[in-house]
Order: C-alpha cells, then sequence, then structure tokens
C-alpha cells in the first residue's frame, strides 16, 4: 500500500490551464488527464490525499461563471472512476458548493523522524492556515505542513515567523503528477542536512526562505555530485595507503567484474 499527496487539480475549470500553464488546454482533455495520471500512478490498495480545489461545480467562488467549463462532468463522477481511496481536504474554491471534503486539515506522520505534519490547502502565512506551530521532527522545533493553492510558486517555503516548513504537494510543481510520500521525505532530509540548523538558529536571514522545484532539482543534483566525488577521494585515499597506483586498481576491477561474468 502507497500513500500520495496532490493539490489543485481545478477539474472542470476554464482558465485554470492557462493560469497554471499546464500542458493542455481543453479543460475537459486536462481533467481526464489528470483523473488517467492518478490512475496509473495509484491502484485501490492505495491512497491519495488531495490537498485542496478538486473540483469547480456550477460557478467560482466569487460567484462568477466564466471560470467553470460548459457540460462537465460533477464531483461523483469523476471520484467515480478513480481506482485508489481517495480524500479530498477543502480548499478556497471548495468551500460552500463545491462538493464535499473530509476534512480543513489532517494530521498524519510522515515516518519515525517527521511526525504530527499538518496537510491543509493554504500555507502557514495565509490567514486561513489551519494547520499548528507544533514541532514535527525531533531534530529540531520547526513544523512541517504538507499544502497546496500555490501551484508552481514555490516547492519549499520555511515561515520564519511561525517556524513553519510548508511543502507544496500541487500537481503544477510536481510536473502534473501525485507526490508520494517518500518523496517528501526524501526532500525534507536533503533540506535538513543543509539548511535545517541554519534556518533553526538563525531566524533573521533566513526569513521566508523558498525553494523552487527546479532550484531543488539542480541543488540535488550538485549535492550528488559532490557526494560522488568525495568517495572518489576517499577511495584513492585508500588505495595510496595500500600502494597501489590507478592503473592496478583498473586492472583488479576488470578482473573480478570476469570472474562474476559481468564482461
Amino acid at each position: 500500500m502507497k500513500r500520495f499527496f496532490t493539490s489543485d487539480w481545478h477539474l472542470n475549470s476554464a482558465l485554470i490551464n492557462k493560469y497554471a500553464h499546464r500542458p493542455v488546454a481543453d479543460a475537459k482533455l486536462a481533467a481526464q488527464g489528470l483523473v488517467d495520471m492518478c490512475n496509473k500512478l495509484a491502484g485501490p490498495e492505495d491512497t491519495v490525499i488531495h490537498v485542496g480545489d478538486f473540483i469547480l461545480e456550477g460557478y467560482d467562488r466569487h460567484g462568477k461563471e466564466e471560470d467553470c467549463a460548459k457540460d462537465m462532468p460533477k464531483q461523483d463522477a469523476w471520484m467515480k472512476q478513480i481506482k485508489a481511496k481517495f480524500f479530498c481536504i477543502e480548499g478556497n474554491h471548495d468551500t460552500g458548493h463545491n462538493g464535499e471534503s473530509a476534512a480543513k486539515c489532517l494530521l498524519l506522520d510522515l515516518n519515525q523522524n517527521y511526525r504530527g505534519v499538518t496537510c491543509g490547502h493554504h500555507p502557514s502565512y495565509c490567514k486561513e492556515y489551519a494547520g499548528n506551530y507544533g514541532s514535527t521532527s525531533k531534530h529540531g522545533k520547526i513544523h512541517i505542513h504538507l499544502c497546496g493553492h500555490v501551484h508552481g510558486k514555490w516547492l519549499l517555503l520555511f515561515d520564519s515567523v511561525r517556524r513553519v516548513l510548508n511543502i507544496n504537494v500541487g500537481v503544477d510543481v510536481w510536473e502534473q503528477k501525485l507526490v508520494r510520500d517518500a518523496e517528501i521525505t526524501n526532500l525534507l532530509d536533503y533540506f535538513k542536512a543543509n539548511f535545517w540548523t541554519k534556518i533553526a538558529n538563525d531566524r533573521s536571514r533566513w526569513s521566508n526562505f523558498s525553494i523552487s522545484r527546479q532550484e531543488f532539482e539542480k541543488f540535488k543534483l550538485a549535492h550528488l555530485a559532490e557526494v560522488k566525488a568525495q568517495r572518489q577521494v576517499r577511495k584513492e585515499e585508500k588505495h595510496a595507503k595500500k600502494g597501489l597506483t590507478p592503473e592496478e586498481c583498473e586492472r583488479r576491477k576488470l578482473e573480478a567484474m570476469k570472474k562474476k561474468g559481468l564482461i
């Protein structure tokens, strides 16, 4: 069984594909694409938590009809297509008229290192924030909150006033895909290793520190390259202590691979 998060599908919206720069312009094709994507990644035994703004029905939150595409399926019809156990958290476009939601905020554990994580539509700096400010991790008094609402503006944002680390799980920052909880913990592990102590001890300097998806991918690649380089240095130092030349090391490596039938 796997658990996934997502947000801000805005099914049946006529304007969201242009606003969020999504790859498919047609509202019905875009909506069907998100449902098909969900079914491809998550099966009947899996759980998907949608963190707000799932669908528009009839009119938008301002009472305007032009944002709602015509002749679109209702929420129940879309939900029947989804294979996974699917739970909706209420978003600002859901409130009052756009279908049923399970809750405004959920409390959950990602793993033993990240417990008491909140999951709600709005980031912590919004007045509608429904999370809490308790410590989420045993590795520092910072609360972790999974949210949506901001589409592709940022992937991760640290709210220094409330000491909340916001993680955006919306489809527009995760390339129109669900995000698994393991991906979120990997993101948090990278962040903790490089920034956690800094922002925890010097809030003024790291006020509202944020990382976009593109910045994180560049950072991760650079980090992996650095780790690989460090491993190579340690390997060379180890061989040097044994008096082995690079040529001798390569010869031994090839011999070992031949014995294993790899070459």
